[in-house]
This record gives C-alpha cells, structure tokens and sequence, in this order.
C-alpha cells in the first residue's frame, strides 16, 4: 500500500507536470531496493518497466568507473558503482531496455549519500540518456 500510495503521489505531484517533451520512456529501478517502487510507478503510470539488476565486482575484474551499451541486449552496464553497506566494493548494474538518446524515470526508495545518483548521472551523459530521478 505504502508503494502504491508513493507511485501515485510521485505521478500526480511530479511527473503529469513535466513538459510534454520531457516524458520517460521507461521506468528503472536502482538495484535493489528501488526495483519495488520502480514496479508500483510502471504499474501506476503504464510505462514499460525495465529489469535491473547489479553484481559485484571480482578482485579479478576492471573496477575502474565505466559505462557500455550492448546493443544486442538493449542493455546499458554501469561498472564501478561502490556499495553504500558493504565498504570497498563495487558493483555492475544492468539496465535492460535502456538506450542512448532515450529519457529514463530512475527509481530509488532511498537516497543514502548520492553516489548512485552521481554514477548514473556520469553513465547517461555519456550515453545522451534524460534521467528523471524519483
């Protein structure tokens, strides 16, 4: 209920007072918690709700900040994201049904330090992604 309640103040509040060129084409959660609230805005706006996922980062991998797009996968990969919980690690999130040049709702149910949203921010614009953070 209290997700619903949320989605419902988030469209009637914010988003149906975007400009008409400013609209979201899909709807992202950040792993893992703002899948949730990611779920109850598709749900309450009719957006199509992208799948999220994130992984850590082996000792053995690339930790280095980067972002990729696939293409083939209409995924975009943001890499080097370090854990607000767990200190040292980092982490890859997967955002599937997102592309360049598109406009993104981003979902959180928290906003603990702003890194995510910094990360993110760093990721779209290289990718010429509009993010509408919520």
């Amino acid at each position: 209920m209290i997700l619903q309640a949320s989605a419902e103040i988030t469209k009637g509040l914010f988003l149906d007072k975007l400009p008409a060129d400013f609209k979201p084409e899909v709807v992202i959660g950040v792993p893992n918690r703002g899948k949730s609230f990611s779920v109850a805005l598709g749900i309450n706006t009719g957006l199509p709700i992208s799948e999220t996922d994130r992984t850590l980062i082996k000792d053995d991998q690339n930790k280095d900040f980067n972002v990729e797009y696939d293409q083939k996968e209409n995924t975009v990969y943001i890499n080097g994201i370090p854990s607000f919980t767990r200190k040292g690690e980092l982490f890859s999130h997967k955002l599937r049904g997102v592309r360049p040049d598109s406009a993104v709702l981003v979902a959180d149910d928290f906003c603990a330090t702003g890194a995510v949203t910094e990360y993110y921010l760093k990721a779209f614009e290289e990718l010429n992604i509009k993010p509408i953070f919520v």
